[in-house]
């Protein structure tokens, strides 16, 4: 069976891609930013956790009311630094 072996390597891409995203963010390294003006731009970069790459972009606003666009350039202002990286908590 030829097509299962294509579907095994891009289950496997995916599952690489979103662990080190999920540990990217777990490690504070998601950085979120705004631009203010008349139509603010709003981005953002993520980090891998062993500096390996990361990604980013710009996200687009223009379907944001004028109210939610406010809301959210007044959280991002309010987090300059970025996120924090989550506490370790031991399991259960």
């Amino acid at each position: 069976m030829y097509g299962r072996d294509a579907c095994d390597e891009e289950a496997s891409r995916l599952a690489d891609d979103m662990e080190w995203k999920v540990l990217a963010v777990a490690a504070g390294n998601l950085r979120e930013h705004v631009q203010p003006g008349i139509t603010p731009r709003f981005g953002f970069t993520l980090r891998a956790v062993d500096e390996s790459g990361g990604t980013g972009g710009d996200l687009n606003v223009e379907r944001l009311s004028d109210a939610r666009r406010a809301e959210v350039q007044a959280r991002l202002l309010g987090v300059p630094s970025g996120w924090a990286a989550w506490e370790p908590r031991g399991l259960a």
